[in-house]
């Protein structure tokens, strides 16, 4: 069944709320900030902002920064009920809050309402050039990096298990098995 509302308001917060209570339980306390589109309320974009622009937020212990962006926009179905799904995402690992740095890992998909005539693969991954010893006694070709359509609990469990990055919970693995069952029966995807 399909995230749906009987709002875009209520879909886009229907979708923010579980997010952030998934990044508060394995990464970071900082919320993600819901802004809809002014010109087009049937868009909106999560970001972790600091106050007025997108920046990354730190996470427990070590050198690393998530930055996540996300846009979804939401269709009407049927007289008010609205089907919500995902426009883009960017999500990127870096060593520091500024918007500006390079990551060193930054996940992105781009859907055709964006572009429809993309040259290149709608769902990438880019790694910094400079890759290479980023954690301690890894090498890139040791790292077990998602491919294909990546969500953010992949991203989380890579930050933890790959990056290691402390969870902020004991139960992180259940936590992010919760929410990917959710992400499933939304939009019918495998995790």
């Amino acid at each position: 069944m399909p995230l749906r509302a009987e709002s875009p308001v209520l879909a886009f917060r229907q979708f923010r709320d579980p997010l952030n209570g998934l990044l508060h339980r394995t990464v970071t306390q900082r919320p993600l900030v819901l802004i809809v589109s002014k010109s087009e309320g049937h868009e909106a974009a999560l970001h972790f902002r600091d106050p007025k622009l997108p920046i990354p937020t730190a996470v427990p212990v070590g050198p690393w920064y998530l930055a996540l962006s996300q846009v979804v926009r939401v269709d009407e179905a049927k007289s008010n009920d609205f089907v919500l799904w995902t426009v883009s995402y960017r999500y990127a690992i870096q060593h520091d809050s500024s918007a500006t740095t390079e990551p060193i890992i930054r996940y992105e998909f781009v859907s055709t309402h964006v572009d429809p005539e993309l040259s290149y693969c709608r769902n990438h991954v880019h790694l910094h050039p400079k890759f290479n010893g980023v954690v301690d006694g890894i090498a890139p070709s040791d790292l077990h990096l998602p491919t294909g359509w990546i969500t953010i609990e992949s991203v989380l469990r890579f930050l933890i298990t790959e990056m290691q990055v402390p969870p902020l919970s004991e139960n992180w693995q259940d936590v992010l098995r919760e929410s990917e069952e959710q992400f499933e029966t939304w939009t019918a995807r495998e995790v």
